[in-house]
């Protein structure tokens, strides 16, 4: 639960929000050159989620002296033998937490592919663990690497489904 304190204090300091309106406008103006117009939004939206997901998961957290367990499913064993919950509610966030990745990429990248977001949102969640080992923010695991992609994985199959409602909707065939 403390994850979850320090990701709140994340929101109420001034300078984070500061640049998370950087980031989002840096996006918007020189990200959507490269792309499309209609693809801007999106890839503001990615980008500041990203830099969102890196603060609270890098730089707000405070240091822990145990630094990673390489035991894939470990926390698995812990909520069923132990019962332990605020495992179960970690493990949910960690999903959560890459939900928007996986809506947002192919929203802003119309023909990305779901291997590619997933290469994507895995090698994200590697990144995060192994800053998160070097800087001993945090406890670095397989786990949350597992469970980034079953996120990722859910928010595409959302977008899939917005899609695919949203051309039924408006009786659009691409």
């Amino acid at each position: 639960m403390d994850y979850i304190i320090s990701s709140m204090d994340l929101l109420l300091k001034p300078s984070y929000c500061i640049f998370l309106v950087i980031v989002f406008f840096l996006f918007l103006f020189v990200g959507g050159k490269a792309g499309k117009r209609a693809n801007r939004i999106p890839l503001s939206l990615l980008g500041t989620y990203t830099g969102l997901i890196f603060l609270a998961t890098l730089i707000v957290r405070t240091t822990n002296h145990e630094s990673y367990k390489l035991i894939p499913f470990w926390s698995y064993y812990e909520i069923i033998v132990h019962h332990d919950m605020i495992l179960f509610w970690e493990d949910l966030l960690n999903v959560a937490m890459m939900l928007p990745v996986g809506f947002l990429l192919p929203a802003a990248f119309r023909q990305i592919q779901l291997r590619t977001v997933l290469i994507i949102a895995i090698a994200m969640e590697c990144f995060i663990e192994i800053m998160q080992f070097v800087f001993e923010r945090g406890l670095a695991e397989w786990d949350d690497v597992i469970h980034g992609a079953i996120g990722t994985l859910i928010g595409y199959g959302l977008f899939k489904m917005f899609i695919s409602v949203r051309r039924a909707c408006t009786g659009l065939d691409k």
